[in-house]
């Protein structure tokens, strides 16, 4: 796999393009980058071309997410002022356009996990301690 093009080197390339320098010029002007192809030397050119920021990002590819940081906010503050129980209320409530799996994701990317709440055990009384001790000891 080749290596990644520096900040540097898209600079030298947009510079010499702009100078007028064609692309067998540009390759043999970068020092250990012959093997550049001009489609190459090209597209960094219409890609930054007169721009100062030879670093910049493109723009992101990917399917964007129903849900952004705002949602999860939104989500969050309900649970914690109880306003919803769990998350099929909330997708009831609030987001009606997503599924309630998309609301349980989110909820976990925001670190709340799911579980279920057991049944409070009764505390024995001393009679029902001492019968079950009893019944220990006959076995």
């Amino acid at each position: 796999m080749a290596r990644q093009t520096t900040a540097a080197e898209k600079a030298k390339i947009c510079t010499m393009k702009a100078l007028g320098a064609s692309n067998k010029e540009i390759q043999e002007a970068l020092p250990g980058r012959q093997n550049i192809s001009r489609r190459q030397i090209t597209r960094i050119y219409a890609k930054y071309g007169e721009k100062e920021n030879y670093e910049a990002v493109g723009k992101s590819t990917g399917r964007p997410k129903k849900l952004d940081n705002r949602d999860a906010r939104v989500a969050l503050r309900a649970l914690q002022t109880q306003q919803v129980d769990n998350a099929s209320d909330l997708q009831r409530n609030f987001f009606q356009d997503v599924s309630v799996q998309t609301v349980k994701r989110m909820l976990k990317e925001n670190g709340l996990s799911a579980h279920k709440r057991f049944a409070k055990l009764e505390i024995l009384s001393k009679d029902a301690q001492n019968e079950r001790g009893t019944f220990f000891l006959m076995s």
